[in-house]
């Protein structure tokens, strides 16, 4: 190299950023996913909700971005849920007490939303009362 002469250390934009392996990415992606599902939310809803652009929690449910923590606090208001809840562990665990068949009820029942639980619940209310 000559005494004048420059290194471009820039990344051109058809390279990829350097892949870097963060859980913390791997698990905030799809509880986001998963929260929207469960509580029948569509990501621009959210947007609306949180005041973080639509585009961000595309990012972020895709991986390739991980919110800084203010931003997860919008998106937990916008799902209105504590930051705790955010990251609480929601995996069903069966009982060993009860059937396959209840135990799937319960596990059923842990993926709906809230008021999905009270309209399955209100249902199968109705289902006891018909054979009464």
């Amino acid at each position: 190299m000559r005494k004048n002469e420059t290194v471009n250390t820039a990344i051109s934009p058809e390279e990829p950023a350097p892949a870097t392996y963060s859980p913390v990415i791997e698990y905030i992606g799809p509880r986001i996913q998963e929260l929207c599902e469960k509580k029948h939310m569509s990501r621009y809803r959210l947007a609306q909700r949180s005041g973080v652009p639509s585009i961000s929690i595309t990012r972020y449910i895709n991986g390739q971005k991980s919110p800084a923590i203010t931003t997860l606090e919008k998106l937990c208001a916008g799902f209105d849920i504590s930051l705790s809840e955010f990251f609480e562990d929601t995996g069903f665990q069966p009982n060993p007490a009860f059937t396959a068949g209840q135990n799937h009820m319960l596990e059923v029942m842990d993926r709906l939303s809230e008021e999905d639980q009270k309209a399955l619940l209100a249902y199968a209310d109705y289902l006891v009362s018909r054979k009464n």
